[in-house]
């Protein structure tokens, strides 16, 4: 229990702390980001906190299961680099279960610009809670790689670094990588096309290839600070 109380409290440390990152990366992906200036003169400062309520309710249980899940396959299996793979890719799998409702939500007060909307209004909008899942396959896709990669590579980095330095590292190669992915989930998130390969078609026929990787510089300053945040805490907790 105090493994997970501490994966909680670490979780919900990390990304409050980047929350405006966060919702730049989300504007640049939809194409609705105009400069840090532009937001602040007819948004405000605290347009940079929006739908951060629903990401305090659900990060800390989403990066508790990431990092129980992780260790608890590990404890399963024999110390070999493809067991630790294994064992980060099924942790990236099983918080999927709460990043996707979280994210959808999410998405919608990042890119309000200009009304107040409440929860349950954004729940009616998208369609019913039904479709708080809605590219929850893109969410799989992004999350079983990001942590196949970052958990093997934290655990290598952090033999001969603080915690927090191989956090911080682990998480660049793993963000970016998965970027396309991240792209076309924020899309079809954000609108009511459920259709991931015309999300595709468009994408590459009016912005290019390119536009597959929107976001990818702000998914690493994103990822790696919280990452590193998180796993510093978290590892410092336990002790």
């Amino acid at each position: 229990m105090n493994n997970t109380f501490n994966a909680l409290i670490s979780g919900y440390i990390g990304a409050i702390l980047v929350y405006p990152i966060d919702l730049i990366k989300t504007r640049v992906q939809n194409k609705k980001f105009n400069g840090l200036q532009n937001i602040i003169k007819h948004e405000g400062y605290q347009a940079f906190y929006k739908g951060s309520f629903i990401q305090i309710v659900g990060i800390g249980p989403e990066k508790a299961i990431k990092i129980i899940t992780n260790e608890f396959i590990l404890s399963q299996l024999s110390d070999t680099t493809q067991n630790k793979i294994i064992a980060g890719g099924c942790a990236g799998f099983a918080q999927v279960i709460i990043t996707n409702p979280i994210e959808i939500i999410k998405i919608q007060y990042q890119m309000n610009v200009k009304q107040n909307k409440t929860l349950l209004n954004i729940i009616k909008e998208i369609g019913g809670f039904s479709h708080l899942y809605r590219g929850a396959s893109l969410c799989l896709l992004r999350d079983i790689p990001f942590s196949a990669i970052y958990f093997p590579t934290f655990n290598y980095l952090k033999k001969n670094n603080y915690s927090f330095i191989s956090g911080m590292i682990a998480a660049i190669p793993a963000a970016y990588l998965v970027t396309p992915f991240d792209v076309i989930k924020t899309r079809i998130q954000f609108s009511k096309n459920n259709n991931i390969l015309e999300c595709v078609k468009n994408i590459y026929k009016n912005e290019g290839f390119k536009a597959f990787w929107k976001g990818g510089l702000w998914r690493i300053m994103k990822s790696s600070p919280q990452f590193g945040i998180t796993l510093f805490v978290y590892e410092n907790l336990i002790l």
